[in-house]
């Protein structure tokens, strides 16, 4: 079988780029993607979408079946989504997928990339607890708050302000 490498350029990406063949295993990766996975090459190389995730993805499905479904939306045509993923150590992250079909010395295969999109679900989960927070403590307020926009227009108010 010949190996299969990724370009030079590809290589030297930030964000993981990976080959899948046909039965999704993964048959080339540059260093960004063994960084995320904390694995060699040798330990990375044939596994499949399913067996560096979470059981279940937070859409509720499981990983093994929804790696089955997004394997077949990719090898249609250019496919994003987003994917949890368990490292060797068996730490989580998550990585925006874009997966297109490409062909490889005459092999199909998926061209695959991970963006690791971790620290801003954090930020995005953060920001959404502290507006809960700022809407609780606005709402339970007895005084009348209003706020203003630059142009003094008033964009919100609490109950008290209405009542």
């Amino acid at each position: 079988m010949q190996t299969l490498k990724i370009s030079q350029e590809l290589a030297a990406s930030t964000d993981a780029v990976l080959l899948q063949d046909e039965t999704g295993a993964f048959v080339d990766c540059n260093q960004a993607a063994l960084d995320l996975m904390k694995m060699t090459r040798e330990q990375f190389i044939n596994m499949t979408p399913d067996q560096i995730s979470v059981e279940f993805q937070p859409n509720g499905r499981r990983s093994e079946e929804y790696a089955l479904e997004m394997t077949a939306l990719g090898k249609k045509g250019f496919h994003r989504y987003e994917w949890t993923c368990k490292n060797l150590e068996g730490g989580e992250f998550v990585v925006e997928v874009s997966l297109m079909p490409i062909t490889v010395k005459g092999r199909e295969m998926l061209h695959c990339t991970w963006r690791d999109i971790t620290e801003r679900k954090r930020i995005d989960a953060e920001l959404r607890e502290s507006e809960t927070t700022f809407r609780n403590l606005l709402e339970a307020s007895a005084d009348a708050i209003l706020l203003q926009d630059e142009t003094a227009a008033f964009v919100d108010c609490n109950q008290a302000a209405l009542d």
